[in-house]
């Protein structure tokens, strides 16, 4: 039984590969942790959780990164989509009245 369900999976796994290669997606560049599912006593994790998207997308906004951020509550790890080589311009200067 357990090598039929292990079977199945792997066709499941095969196939979603599959249809995310024929919409022709991309993962976005992952940092920081390499998984985003750890078991509760730490001995089984996986990287379940993912950002995907087009090419257009990521011709738009280049150098877009996936951090993983630290998940102390939940088994999943929540993902932090962002982007460091925007330019937003020039940063207005402020002079806050305490300062004097």
């Amino acid at each position: 039984m357990k090598e039929w369900v292990l079977q199945t999976m792997v066709v499941e796994i095969e196939e979603f590969n599959a249809f995310i290669e024929n919409l022709e997606a991309l993962d976005v560049p992952m940092i920081s942790h390499k998984f985003t599912w750890y078991c509760p006593n730490r001995g089984a994790k996986s990287q379940i959780d993912r950002v995907i998207c087009t090419r257009g997308w990521l011709d738009v906004w280049q150098g877009s990164i996936q951090e993983v951020l630290n998940g102390d509550i939940l088994d999943h790890c929540p993902i932090l989509v962002k982007n460091n080589n925007y330019d937003w311009g020039p940063k207005p200067f402020r002079m806050l009245n305490c300062w004097f």
